[in-house]
């Protein structure tokens, strides 16, 4: 459980945004973390950053990160509060990542020992080929091993609120078979034309273990952000 008072917290807390373009936004996102109490996890989805470009955060460090190699955008992140570092065993996972796609299945994947939890970032573009991305996410969430607690977010470009459309059906599909709940109730992208829910946080976590999962508006980017609280 992710309540260990001997770590030093009782909450677990993550913070998901698709940020096109941290290079920019530094600053700006520093603040929002900030304003909500320093998440222990921060996902990021469309970073936009080079391979090999160097990346800082006042108290954080960048657990895990995926960067395109020839072609620009997308990109996934995942940060972890330093604060936290030496009392949690935070690991890179890298073995899965020959299932990486450029342009269509882009992630990043972190394990923490102690709580036994596999923390995943995922991005999606839209427009590309829904059959790939489904048939490799159900791979790569295959792999992870049997029993362990999962917490999986990420811009997947998948309508969650459009129930009569095909890709949303599996997966949603997807999700049941392997317990995973979707979490997030509400919009994340709304333009003056379309309202949507295409950022995704999901665990299979028991209902009791979830105290809050939030949508909230930092105008970083023309996605909202997410607000997941667990313990």
């Amino acid at each position: 459980r992710c309540r260990e008072t001997s770590l030093g917290y009782d909450i677990l807390t993550v913070f998901l945004l698709n940020i096109q373009s941290v290079r920019n936004k530094k600053d700006e996102l520093s603040v929002i973390l900030e304003l909500y109490n320093r998440p222990i996890i921060v996902l990021l989805t469309e970073h936009w950053l080079e391979l090999g470009e160097p990346f800082y955060i006042p108290g954080y460090i960048v657990a895990s990160s995926y960067c395109r190699e020839s072609v620009s955008h997308g990109g996934t992140m995942i940060l972890v509060n330093r604060e936290f570092c030496n009392k949690l065993s935070f690991e890179k996972v890298d073995k899965h990542d020959d299932l990486i796609v450029e342009g269509e299945f882009e992630f990043s994947i972190i394990s923490e020992k102690l709580l036994e939890i596999y923390f995943l970032c995922i991005y999606r573009p839209s427009g590309w080929h829904v059959d790939i991305f489904l048939g490799r996410l159900e791979l790569l969430l295959s792999r992870l091993p049997v029993h362990t607690r999962i917490v999986f977010g990420g811009d997947l470009n998948i309508d969650f609120m459009d129930v009569e459309s095909l890709p949303t059906q599996s997966l949603c599909n997807l999700f049941c078979s392997l317990n995973l709940t979707m979490h997030v109730r509400g919009y994340t992208r709304i333009t003056k034309t379309s309202s949507t829910t295409i950022d995704y946080l999901c665990t299979n976590f028991d209902d009791g273990d979830i105290l809050e999962c939030r949508i909230v508006s930092p105008a970083l980017s023309d996605h909202e952000a997410v607000l997941f609280k667990c313990v």
